[in-house]
């Protein structure tokens, strides 16, 4: 019994030597902190394609992707927001900006309204024209609805054809900073991986069902309007990884 005592004694000892020996030593350290670091993610790259640029960011900033709220649906979005606060400020919690105007300090993080009740722009009408000073740079009720429509429309048929994709740009900082639509926002931005495109344009039938209109607009770059005539949309981006 004592034998086994001392060796039990013995080992605890060892063990705290042990660790002692990697806390005070720096290189092993970070040698450690390094390989904990390291995930199928880490230290490789993806190309986030836009309408006319790109972008190449850091994988894990978007994987594991994670989900976000969005009026009251959920979405997938990035795993990290770093890219957007380099890209947009880092006042982007903050302070909002419209169309041509300054920047100005957000009082009321509410979404843009989806009000049911009000009457607005239809698919069988042109959009509203409320991008324009005139208007108050603000998304009315119908558009916000009709993005809206569109993004949930647009996320389901996606999620039920195992379709990765992540919202980005105003829409992440929109459900970020409001859970739903940036009062002021045009349109809606998401990502899907560049491989999927093929399985997507078998599905424009069933994108198209509610009256919606898909557009390619290049090999990578896609649109789902919300008809032919209006033409508040989805851009739909593509991504690859290095």
């Amino acid at each position: 019994m004592n034998s086994v005592f001392i060796i039990l004694l013995i080992s605890i000892m060892l063990i705290i030597v042990f660790i002692s020996f990697l806390i005070y030593n720096t290189s092993v350290k970070k040698k450690i902190i390094s390989f904990i670091q390291l995930t199928p993610w880490s230290k490789k790259k993806i190309t986030l394609f836009g309408g006319r640029k790109s972008y190449s960011i850091n994988l894990d900033e978007i994987y594991p992707l994670k989900k976000y709220k969005f009026y009251n649906f959920e979405v997938m979005g990035p795993n990290k927001v770093d890219f957007l606060l380099e890209h947009y400020g880092k006042n982007l919690w903050t302070m909002g900006k419209r169309k041509h105007a300054k920047y100005f300090k957000i009082k009321d993080k509410r979404p843009a309204s989806i009000d049911n009740n009000y009457k607005g722009c239809s698919q069988n009408t042109k959009r509203c024209l409320f991008y324009l000073k005139k208007n108050n740079y603000l998304t009315p009720p119908c558009c916000a609805r009709n993005l809206t429509s569109m993004l949930y429309h647009l996320k389901n048929i996606l999620e039920k054809n195992n379709i990765e994709y992540f919202i980005y740009w105003g829409t992440l900082v929109g459900s970020i900073r409001h859970q739903g639509l940036i009062p002021w926002d045009t349109d809606i931005d998401i990502y899907m991986n560049g491989k999927d495109i093929p399985k997507l344009l078998t599905l424009i039938e069933e994108l198209e069902k509610p009256g919606f209109n898909f557009v390619k607009e290049n090999s990578k770059f896609f649109r789902l309007n919300y008809s032919k005539i209006n033409t508040q949309h989805v851009d739909i981006y593509t991504f690859i990884e290095d």
